[in-house]
């Protein structure tokens, strides 16, 4: 299993991994937007008409692909009519011309699937694991180290100054537990 920092998180990497059957924890970079009462998540998809329904019950048909055909985003789009009718009409959507409008990209099974593997009691425990295991290099690298930004530029020059930087922290936590464990060696005089 993989912890990885909600940086990582998009559908072309929890993609790739699936490709790779690796198992990943990666938290969502915006988790506070599923919360929403019309987040995509809460519409229905309908294979058969290739549709979606809303939460209120209206339904939203394929209307277009967004960025052409190549992007793959498909638009499914409600009635205007319906939408400002519908007493969700300002929450779910201000649009008074097209109603609400869905898109679904190549990678939202992908984003699906593992937001509800992230719901999941050992996700969300391996996912309490990341944080004091990475969490501290990271501050003490930037704060106690000074190590903000590399110096160097080239994919080289920033792997030789990363090994440095990784180094330095390693010495620095052997020496620490050197010396705890020296206090507490009780003297032979």
């Amino acid at each position: 299993m993989m912890l990885a920092d909600a940086g990582y998180y998009s559908g072309t990497n929890l993609e790739a991994c699936n490709r790779a059957s690796f198992k990943v924890v990666i938290p969502e970079n915006r988790p506070k937007a599923r919360e929403q009462p019309y987040h995509k998540d809460r519409f229905v998809y309908d294979e058969v008409s290739d549709s979606y329904t809303c939460p209120r019950g209206q339904r939203l048909n394929f209307a277009r692909y967004r960025g052409g055909k190549k992007a793959g985003v498909r638009l499914y789009l409600g009635s205007a009519e319906l939408c400002r009718a519908c007493p969700a009409f300002g929450v779910c959507t201000k649009n008074r011309t097209q109603g609400r409008a869905l898109g679904v990209g190549p990678h939202d099974v992908a984003l699906r699937n593992h937001r509800k593997w992230m719901s999941t009691h050992q996700a969300k425990t391996a996912l309490k694991l990341r944080a004091p295991l990475v969490e501290p290099v990271f501050g003490i690298l930037k704060e106690q180290m000074g190590a903000r930004r590399f110096a160097l530029r080239g994919l080289a020059n920033v792997s030789a100054e990363w090994n440095l930087l990784a180094t330095a922290f390693n010495l620095r936590t052997l020496w620490r537990i050197w010396r705890t464990s020296q206090r507490s060696i009780p003297s032979l005089e």
